[in-house]
């Protein structure tokens, strides 16, 4: 199974969420269908914990030193890396899967259910919470609750179209170009993975008391919990939740290159690879 270690550690970093460390190493635990079958070519990385909200197509990530969160908190469309005096068009897509077998409810241990849930409460809301409202610890017993069940509302891919990849590098500042340049081992968030949310169905052994979910909603601010018996929550994320991403800089798999002969699924670093750059940013390898 992949790790997912520093690569997902300077992205938590670069959309904003904030360096908390993985709840587990590589894919996480039940997505391993999703990484595995939604695209045929390279695949995904895993993020986890997840970004949420918005989408991270466009971030600028670096990998300058493996033992340092290095990350940018911009996106290569912002006035730093792209010159004003040329005018061009970022065209982004998305692509969703029609894949009932994997998003269907499932059944997940109870333990993985909760640390998926406090990774969840930890993501950023879309605004900023006001004040007493920030993320509490949860304080509450998973020995309580005998099931969780899982479904996933939707996937898709969202991307750089091949047009915007093949005429970003004439449209980059200076700035720009050394950061995407490989001595600067600069890269751009050009596709990722996304879920358009996460549904959990918590079963407990007991009655569900006034404290138990006044205490679960305290914890979970970015989730609707919702009371469905005496012994069953449902737990909603019905907004965008980004779980993978894929790395390129410009002139990488598409330079002199037609639109009809590239296989967008096969662009910029896989898993494996983002692993392996990684590897070579610790060991000091250009």
């Amino acid at each position: 199974m992949r790790r997912t270690g520093f690569a997902c550690l300077w992205l938590l970093a670069a959309v904003g969420i904030g360096a908390a460390a993985p709840a587990w190493a590589g894919a996480p635990k039940g997505f391993e269908d999703v990484f595995n079958g939604v695209e045929k070519g390279k695949k995904f990385h895993s993020l986890w914990p997840p970004a949420a909200h918005r989408s991270i197509v466009g971030v600028m990530v670096s990998a300058k030193d493996a033992d340092k969160i290095m990350a940018t908190w911009e996106s290569v469309e912002s006035p730093t890396f792209l010159n004003p005096a040329v005018a061009f068009k970022f065209e982004k897509g998305a692509l969703a899967y029609a894949a009932p077998d994997l998003t269907q409810v499932r059944t997940i241990e109870v333990g993985l259910g909760f640390a998926e849930l406090d990774a969840l409460a930890a993501v950023a809301a879309p605004t900023a919470p006001a004040p007493g409202t920030e993320k509490k610890e949860t304080g509450i017993d998973v020995s309580l609750f005998k099931e969780v069940k899982r479904s996933i509302s939707g996937i898709s891919v969202e991307y750089y179209t091949l047009g915007t990849l093949q005429g970003l590098d004439d449209v980059l500042t200076n700035e720009g170009k050394a950061f995407l340049a490989p001595e600067g081992r600069g890269w751009i968030v050009h596709r990722c993975l996304r879920l358009d949310g996460l549904n959990y169905t918590v079963t407990t052994k007991n009655d569900v008391s006034m404290g138990l979910f006044a205490k679960i909603v305290s914890w979970l601010p970015t989730v609707d919990v919702r009371y469905e018996n005496s012994r069953t929550l449902r737990l909603v994320t019905n907004y965008p939740i980004y779980i993978g991403y894929k790395l390129w800089r410009p002139g990488m798999d598409v330079l002199g290159r037609g639109t009809s002969d590239v296989d967008v699924q096969m662009l910029g670093l896989d898993a494996d690879e983002i692993d392996q750059k990684a590897s070579a940013a610790r060991a000091g390898v250009p």
